[in-house]
């Protein structure tokens, strides 16, 4: 996937073929499906874009955040399906006083708010979705802070990228490029 094909995709310059496969791109990602070009760096690129005026910031929030939902989805629903057991075994072999009942029980109560910052925090997007489907939290709820959060990350990482752009385009000519 070049530059140019992801600028078109979200310039959306007469050619909407290219949202359908960095739609689906963002979502298979989102999945924990390992892939080399990392999303945070494509936001902060599309946040540049934005200040230079080359990308519509409506269009790219939306397409970042219901590729998240979609992505993230995917995983909740696969771990609601299969993954209960497999968290049991993982309980039951790492601690001795914990029980899948008392982990489920404490995402019902606090469950929005940990998926909320989990999923901002490195590392935790997949488990954090995972758990999420595996001990039968909320949907409604999860696809709620999913979205949030996938909000906050749009708006962190696309206006790192913006005021990097603006930050730019204020350097003399020559280093402006």
């Amino acid at each position: 996937m070049d530059s140019e094909f992801i600028k078109a995709a979200l310039l959306g310059s007469g050619s909407i073929k290219y949202l359908l496969p960095l739609f689906l791109y963002l979502s298979l990602e989102e999945g924990g499906i390992g892939i080399p070009l990392v999303a945070d760096g494509l936001l902060l690129w599309a946040g540049y874009e934005v200040a230079r005026g080359d990308m519509r910031p409506a269009l790219l929030g939306l397409l970042f955040v219901a590729a998240s939902l979609v992505g993230s989805s995917g995983v909740y629903w696969s771990a609601r399906f299969v993954g209960r057991p497999l968290v049991g075994w993982m309980v039951k072999h790492l601690s001795r006083s914990l029980t899948v009942d008392t982990i489920s029980d404490n995402l019902k109560r606090r469950g929005f708010l940990a998926i909320l910052i989990g999923r901002l925090t490195p590392g935790l997007l997949v488990p954090i979705n995972f758990g999420a489907g595996a001990l039968g939290f909320s949907y409604p709820m999860f696809a709620i802070a999913v979205t949030l959060s996938a909000t906050i990350w749009v708006l962190v990482y696309g206006g790192i990228g913006f005021l990097g752009g603006k930050g730019v385009s204020l350097l003399p000519e020559p280093f402006a490029t």
